[in-house]
């Protein structure tokens, strides 16, 4: 029989409100989809962002100035997806002479049902060109090393 050594291992894990729910930065100026909006627009029109002509010239500046996500920190309940005793484990490249990978944990949640209010302030974002983006957002990883997704059941605009 073999003996294994019990080694304690960091954990990442989320941030915690005053009512001990979880929190997640997906709204606000810093937040996730602020990120992977800005992502997906140099993926779909990095070569038409300098062209003037072109109907969305200058939506980068328009998005960093004139859209505002909120609630800027989502709570997405209480409970880890995961087990505490057996969390996740993801190999992460280090950077450096010595990098290479490493073992990095991490707490997850799987699912959560939220809902989201995107604020534009800017008439001169096109709807279309906006769409797109927030449909690409749906392929990219967001978070903390691309691990998590996002998925827009129904958007709905109000004016």
């Amino acid at each position: 029989r073999a003996k294994q050594r019990a080694k304690p291992e960091t954990i990442h894990t989320f941030p915690k409100d005053e009512d001990g729910n979880l929190l997640v930065p997906l709204g606000g100026r810093h937040g996730y989809l602020y990120g992977a909006l800005q992502v997906a627009l140099l993926d779909l029109y990095k070569d038409k962002l300098q062209n003037r002509s072109w109907p969305g010239y200058g939506i980068g500046t328009f998005i960093k100035q004139a859209i505002f996500i909120e609630p800027e920190w989502l709570p997405v309940g209480t409970e880890f997806t995961n087990p505490p005793d057996d969390p996740k484990c993801y190999m992460v490249q280090t950077k450096g002479i010595g990098g290479g990978m490493m073992n990095t944990y991490y707490d997850t949640v799987e699912k959560v049902d939220f809902r989201l209010s995107i604020e534009m302030t800017n008439e001169k974002i096109p709807e279309d060109i906006f769409l797109s983006l927030l449909a690409h957002t749906q392929r990219l990883g967001i978070g903390p090393k691309g691990r998590g997704r996002i998925t827009f059941t129904k958007v709905v605009r109000t004016k």
